[in-house]
């Protein structure tokens, strides 16, 4: 959670880490997937329930089961409540 909230918040930084672990040397690559990184991941880690549902749906198992059997939001709840969350968006505010 505090690896999004950087990565989001320090693009240079999370360029810096994103070029030296997956290689990439050409500036228009590497702006290319920060960009698809920051698209695809919202700051708010705690899916809708229509996000969740679409999770298992890829993976048909045959057995029918509910969303509740797979997904479990207690911890983000926990981190939420404990005060975890509101310190990460101080710590990183984004400008």
């Amino acid at each position: 959670m505090e690896g999004k909230h950087l990565t989001l918040t320090d693009e240079k930084c999370a360029k810096e880490v994103l070029a030296g672990e997956a290689k990439i040397a050409d500036p228009k690559i590497l702006d290319i997937s920060y960009n698809n990184f920051k698209q695809q991941s919202p700051l708010k880690i705690k899916p809708t329930r229509a996000d969740a549902v679409n999770v298992p749906a890829q993976f048909p198992s045959g057995e029918a089961k509910g969303i509740d059997d797979y997904l479990d939001l207690g911890i983000l709840d926990k981190l939420k409540k404990s005060g975890f969350v509101a310190n990460l968006q101080r710590k990183y505010d984004r400008k």
